[in-house]
């Protein structure tokens, strides 16, 4: 089991001092909590939107509603201690971003690896959660790893911020732009020094000097005011990315009645287009109100953007090969960008080739 640190080990403890058993009995209360803020749009809706409405749907079914004790964040958990905790019924319901557990959950990682896709929060959403309804081994996933999958988490589009000016690919040659997890990858072939780090940390990292830039959605970006440390945002539209889902503890989940499981499902994909509504006006904001923060605010050309796409492996490929085993990556990256380009979203390059 991970160390987390004295705080946050302190503050799990006193969680579960409200709990009597993992399981969840009638009248008993569950922990709901994360690495993240409730700023994030995936995280407060947790709070505002999901846990009311389960509540007010197992009353409504005449069922006891649950007594949630949520804390978001919860201090000194790490965005890589979050699976884990849910695991080991420290935690109960929490949001996941299975970005930072490429080991343990690459098979659901597959829009990383298809990037420069779409802008569209809602479109990304609808598309992932059919590929959950397609694809059990995407469930599976979370189960062996003491989850259950209840609804996927999606941002805005993932655009470029540094405190230099970016015109063209060349411009990142030797730059340390921090862009963690699979999406390290973005980097690949730009000349870039890609260095690690998470959301809660861009600010400092920037202020510090120790990276020149960072790959984040822009609605994140601006959340946590990075125009003060990092001025120039390059809208390149990487594209809106699947980067986690919310999901409750296997054992809690399994001791729910039937009925009360449905309605977590149920909630847990009406959550998904709840927060995808709240990062879409997000993403208009943000653009529109980095200028007025003092930031500049750039769109890369057609030519350099093109530059920057052959210069990237072949993404897609690569991770259906390290995927294989884990579950039919092929197939799920044929259907993820099929039901793109449903939706009218053409990728600007053939991730199948």
């Amino acid at each position: 089991m991970k160390i987390y640190s004295a705080v946050a080990a302190g503050t799990l403890a006193a969680a579960m001092a409200l709990v009597s058993a993992p399981a969840y009995a009638q009248g008993q209360s569950l922990i709901a909590s994360t690495s993240h803020p409730l700023g994030l749009p995936w995280v407060g809706t947790i709070q505002d939107f999901f846990i009311p409405e389960v509540n007010s749907r197992l009353e409504a079914a005449g069922l006891d509603p649950i007594s949630w004790n949520a804390q978001f964040p919860l201090p000194g958990l790490p965005p890589t201690g979050v699976l884990e905790t849910l695991e080991d019924g420290t935690n109960h319901l929490s949001w996941v971003g299975t970005l930072f557990e490429p080991q343990k959950m690459g098979l659901l990682n597959v829009a990383f690896n298809a990037p420069f896709v779409t802008d569209n929060t809602l479109d990304q959403l609808e598309v992932f959660n059919s590929l959950y309804d397609q694809f059990p081994e995407m469930g599976a996933v979370w189960e062996a790893n003491g989850a259950v999958f209840l609804g996927a988490q999606a941002t805005a589009s993932y655009e470029l911020i540094t405190n230099f000016p970016v015109n063209s690919m060349n411009d990142l040659d030797g730059r340390n732009i921090m862009s963690p997890g699979p999406q390290a990858q973005w980097l690949r072939g730009t000349g870039a020094v890609i260095a690690d780090g998470s959301l809660p940390e861009a600010f400092n990292l920037l202020q510090t000097g120790v990276v020149d830039g960072v790959i984040l959605p822009v609605t994140n970006a601006f959340a946590f005011k990075l125009f003060e440390v990092g001025e120039f945002l390059t809208l390149i539209n990487i594209g809106a990315q699947t980067t986690g889902g919310l999901a409750m503890g296997k054992e809690t989940f399994d001791s729910l009645t039937p009925a009360a499981q449905d309605i977590m499902r149920e909630v847990g994909r009406e959550w998904s287009g709840v927060h995808g509504a709240v990062v879409t006006q997000r993403q208009q904001g943000a653009l529109a109100n980095w200028e007025a923060n003092g930031g500049t605010v750039t769109r890369i050309g057609t030519g350099a953007k093109a530059a920057w796409l052959n210069a990237l492996p072949a993404l897609g490929t690569e991770w259906v090969g390290r995927n294989a085993a884990a579950g039919p990556s092929a197939a799920i990256l044929n259907a993820y960008l099929d039901g793109m380009a449903a939706k009218g979203h053409e990728p600007l390059r053939d991730w199948r080739q």
